[in-house]
């Protein structure tokens, strides 16, 4: 049993004012704990999501290990890159 109820969330969440994206740890789990992934923005369909990838993809973020009996935080710190998401969601 997860020592945190956060630890099976699945999602992300926003913070536009500190300009900070926290990736969940259910959801590096649920895509099978890659070394690299990278965002997929769908404009039109206002939708986000995550894919895998390598470290020679473009656009990529390198995902920290998760080490046992340790939190696990994924936070990518990026007004612009916040903002960017956080108004093709609130469309």
């Amino acid at each position: 049993m997860p020592k945190n109820e956060s630890d099976n969330k699945i999602g992300l969440s926003f913070s536009i004012r500190r300009g900070k994206l926290l990736i969940h740890k259910g959801t590096i789990q649920a895509l099978g704990n890659p070394e690299y992934i990278r965002f997929l923005i769908n404009k039109v369909d206002q939708k986000i999501a995550i894919q895998c990838c390598e470290e020679i993809d473009s656009n990529h973020f390198r995902v920290p290990r998760m080490r046992p009996n340790e939190p696990f935080e994924f936070e990518l710190s990026s007004v612009e890159f916040v903002s960017i998401l956080f108004k093709i969601v609130s469309l």
